[in-house]
């Protein structure tokens, strides 16, 4: 039996000390793999490179601080695998989470793989229900995918960089991770690698566990940052997925339905009819009118925030874009 290939698991981190330790306290524990593991800490101004330092076998690259996107091609330039896997401070893989990735490159054609995202044992009760929200609307979006019976791997268009790994000739055919990108820079990452041509899969079964934001103000300033790098792509590269025309259509649509409704007093309950038919739908796929309600209120939330965060563009993005401008 061919060996599998040699593999680099590379983390971007930034002032996470406590995230830092479980991560990697999770990938000492890897089943039949034993990765080179390369932190790079970019910029963080606590101790966060010292516990990295602390885990035996673990290599500290420490940068000054130039994004998540710099930060990770720095350590794709330093690793030696064949592979480079790829997650998060605020993730926990699970134990067979980099043997199922390694699975996927079993197919040569296979440039990139993805698995799945999960609360963790410890997640807060809000995470948990951030968490399965995220996966009750996967229908419609990639970031998460919703719980599905068929169990498995089949081509994507993207996968998260909390949960990936590339074959490190095509990530460096590409160029990486474009640094001036934040957040979506996985997505303009598989964007460039499916536009030569190369296949991306997804294996529900390589999962990690992703802690989630602990408040409705921490989800909203997440969705925010979400809004603005998709409208930074958009600016890069033109409408992607339907997702960009979402600012649009709700402009446009509230306009149109509202217009008349506002014109006739008696018909003014007819504008909470999107509030109802989310309402409904969660209701449907939780069986539960208390998740209904609260999901209806996270759906609020995250589409007010992101499209916000898509009209005003953000600071994040041109910040870096600055800083490697200067460079």
């Amino acid at each position: 039996m061919k060996p599998p290939p040699a593999l680099s698991v590379i983390l971007a981190v930034r002032n996470a000390p406590v995230q830092i330790a479980k991560c990697l306290g999770s990938l000492e524990k890897q089943a039949k793999v034993h990765p080179e593991i390369l932190v790079v800490d970019d910029g963080s101004t606590d101790e966060t490179a010292s516990v990295a330092e602390s885990f035996s076998g673990v290599r500290v690259i420490r940068l000054d601080w130039g994004g998540p996107s710099r930060a990770r091609n720095v350590g794709v330039r330093a690793a030696r695998g064949e592979i480079v896997a790829f997650t998060d401070s605020d993730c926990v893989p699970h134990p067979d989470w980099l043997r199922e990735l390694l699975h996927c490159f079993d197919d040569p054609e296979v440039a990139g793989a993805g698995g799945d995202q999960v609360s963790p044992a410890d997640e807060t009760p809000f995470g948990r229900s951030v968490q399965d929200f995220f996966k009750t609307i996967g229908v419609m979006t990639e970031y998460i995918r919703p719980d599905e019976s068929q169990r498995a791997i089949r081509e994507t268009n993207h996968n998260p960089s909390c949960n990936s790994a590339y074959r490190k000739s095509a990530f460096e055919e590409v160029g990486g991770f474009s640094e001036d990108q934040f957040p979506g820079e996985d997505l303009e990452l598989d964007l460039k690698l499916r536009r030569l041509g190369h296949k991306l899969v997804y294996n529900p079964a390589a999962v990690v566990g992703h802690y989630r934001p602990g408040s409705l103000r921490a989800l909203a300033s997440m969705m925010r940052r979400y809004g603005a790098g998709e409208r930074r792509l958009v600016e890069k590269h033109g409408f992607l997925r339907m997702l960009d025309f979402q600012p649009f259509l709700i402009l446009a649509g509230g306009f149109v339905l509202t217009a008349p409704i506002m014109a006739h007093p008696a018909a003014w309950p007819l504008l909470f009819l999107p509030w109802l038919a989310a309402l409904g739908f969660f209701w449907v796929r939780t069986s539960s009118l208390g998740r209904g309600l609260r999901y209806t209120l996270f759906l609020t939330i995250v589409t007010a925030c992101w499209n916000w965060g898509f009209i005003r563009g953000g600071k994040g993005w041109s910040r870096l874009a600055s800083l490697h401008q200067e460079s």
